[in-house]
């Protein structure tokens, strides 16, 4: 999957050669993959992957490939009108569950500047507020 998705996204009209351009045609599941286990050795420990997240220095490959899982696996419900909302104000992402924070840890490790923007311009704390209510009310989702 890895070179040849890098490969395609080369491909792209317009995007040539350029890093960043390549860089945003990759899918997130080229990214999640990129972290399992099979290139945890190759990539996190020989080539340093772990420096693309500099916010968790307590974390290894595993550990944060299973977070972007998690992640891709509720966006892919999501996108296919699947609930997510659990009745205890957590998100299932039909193997697991996650809470909002989770989430925004997850973007955290990446960076700040890019987690504090999520977490002020999306409704986060909207959303958590809506969970509180839920939670509060009885309601099962």
């Amino acid at each position: 999957m890895g070179s040849l998705a890098v490969t395609q996204a080369m491909n792209q009209p317009g995007v040539g050669n350029n890093p960043g351009k390549v860089v945003a045609e990759l899918t997130f599941g080229f990214w999640v993959e990129l972290l399992k286990s099979s290139n945890h050795i190759p990539l996190w420990m020989a080539r340093n992957l772990r420096s693309a997240f500099p916010n968790a220095p307590g974390l290894n490959g595993r550990m944060i490939h299973s977070r972007l899982k998690a992640i891709q696996l509720l966006r892919n419900r999501i996108s296919h009108h699947e609930p997510v909302l659990t009745s205890s104000n957590c998100l299932y992402d039909g193997v697991a569950f996650l809470s909002l924070s989770d989430v925004l840890e997850c973007a955290t490790w990446v960076c700040t500047d890019t987690a504090r923007w999520l977490r002020e311009e999306f409704g986060y704390a909207d959303a958590m507020q809506i969970l509180r209510q839920v939670s509060g009310m009885g309601i099962t989702l």
